[in-house]
């Protein structure tokens, strides 16, 4: 991209736009323990009835599951935190997060994970009690 005159780059399976700086800032921030999420995976954040809700669009190109953090009653920006730090879990461990399990940031946290109809994607999502 620094050799384009490109304003920004089409993530088409997400029908998405990203900025050029947004992007490669994400590129030159990568490391084992960093990795640029924002350019793989769109996190779409939805509020209803004062609750807010998350969900991942793009793990599905790492063959995992999408999932689902829903109405969830403390803030945004905790639960943005919380599902990207599950995503970057799932694909820098390449970690499979199954029906009836449950998985944490922590070793103390335990949260239970149910398959189920997505809620705001089509299709079978993992839904994370948060």
């Amino acid at each position: 991209m620094n050799n384009s005159k490109a304003i920004g780059i089409y993530i088409g399976g997400r029908t998405l736009v990203l900025k050029k700086d947004f992007y490669q800032a994400n590129v030159e921030m990568m490391s084992k323990e960093d990795l640029p999420l924002y350019n793989w995976i769109y996190f779409g954040l939805r509020k209803e009835n004062g609750k807010q809700s998350v969900y991942t669009y793009g793990l599905a190109d790492f063959g995992k599951m999408e999932m689902e953090i829903v109405e969830f009653e403390k803030a945004i920006e905790e639960l943005n935190e919380m599902i990207f730090n599950l995503s970057h879990y799932v694909i820098a461990h390449d970690v499979t997060l199954k029906d009836g399990e449950t998985t944490g940031i922590s070793a103390e946290q335990k949260l239970r994970i149910s398959q189920s109809k997505g809620k705001f994607l089509e299709g079978k999502t993992l839904k994370i009690k948060y």
